[in-house]
């Protein structure tokens, strides 16, 4: 379940080209536009008992000169 999100997260990070952990948090989760991804980790959390928290995040740009 651990390992899902953090694919999902890391997905979420290529495609939406958040800037901060801010503004990742606030976007609607790529794999189902009805949640926020701050609520995906959240419902994560809950059906593991364990605090996850999103503290950095590094998106690299093969294009990015």
């Amino acid at each position: 379940m651990f390992g899902e999100l953090a694919r999902d997260l890391a997905l979420q990070v290529a495609a939406a080209k958040a800037k901060t952990i801010d503004e990742l948090l606030g976007q609607q989760f790529i794999k189902d536009p009805e949640q926020l991804v701050s609520h995906r980790i959240y419902v994560v959390a809950t059906q593991l008992d364990a605090p996850i928290r999103v503290t950095r995040f590094v998106r690299y740009d093969a294009n990015a000169a």
